[in-house]
């Protein structure tokens, strides 16, 4: 039988805090080329980010980048120089004492770090991702189990597709009234799972008619921009 071991492993994990990078403005060192570099300069590159790649040797698996103009392979050992100008680094080496030299440059020069070996050892780890046309979705587990957050993010998905053209009207709609008084008490009333059926059943602007006969509508999805 499996022993409970939850409540002590909890006590390890440290808390997180998700942010959302605008991924083209986004600069990422990845040192290693083996599968770990992989998958991370894969994963970054496709979000947009440029990406280099720093290492002496690299899998065949990077041949399946090749076409990506925003991602560098530079066959070289590390150097400190490699880390100046960029926003995050991924370390992903097999070399104990290179990982450690790395950390603790970056925390000399401030810099986000991702260590493949143990992401307790980094500064952020990496969700998996999912987007709808309006909706773009992250999600790990707290204790570190990549297939099941990926079965997770799944079902989150399938659920989540039925509201996407329903977020495109409620922003369209949030930029049209700008800064009017009650944007925020509209929003509120918007944002609600009853507000939701009466845009399935084509009656929203109706009853934001009813409720806010001062706000001037635009009705039409042309006019409201979704």
């Amino acid at each position: 039988m499996l022993e409970d071991t939850g409540n002590n492993i909890l006590e390890v994990i440290p808390e997180y805090m998700m942010i959302s990078l605008i991924s083209s403005k986004i600069k990422a060192l990845v040192v290693g080329g083996g599968t770990a570099g992989f998958i991370k300069a894969k994963s970054f590159a496709n979000r947009g980010c440029k990406v280099v790649v720093v290492s002496k040797e690299f899998c065949s698996q990077f041949e399946q980048l090749s076409g990506l103009k925003n991602l560098e392979l530079i066959k070289e050992s590390y150097d400190t120089r490699f880390i100046q100008d960029k926003h995050l680094i991924v370390i992903a080496t097999n070399d104990q004492c290179l990982n450690q030299r790395i950390k603790e440059e970056c925390d000399k020069n401030h810099k986000i770090y991702l260590n493949c070996d143990d992401f307790k050892q980094g500064l952020f780890v990496t969700p998996v991702q999912k987007r709808t046309d309006y909706i773009h979705i992250a999600l790990h587990t707290i204790l570190g189990s990549p297939k099941t957050s990926k079965f997770l993010l799944n079902r989150m998905k399938e659920e989540i597709n039925q509201y996407d053209e329903f977020v495109s009207f409620l922003c369209a709609f949030r930029n049209t009234i700008g800064d009017e008084p009650d944007k925020n008490e509209i929003m509120d009333f918007m944002n609600t799972k009853d507000f939701y059926e009466f845009y399935q059943a084509g009656k929203h602007l109706l009853i934001l008619k009813m409720f806010y006969p001062e706000i001037a509508l635009i009705t039409t999805k042309k006019e409201m921009g979704y």
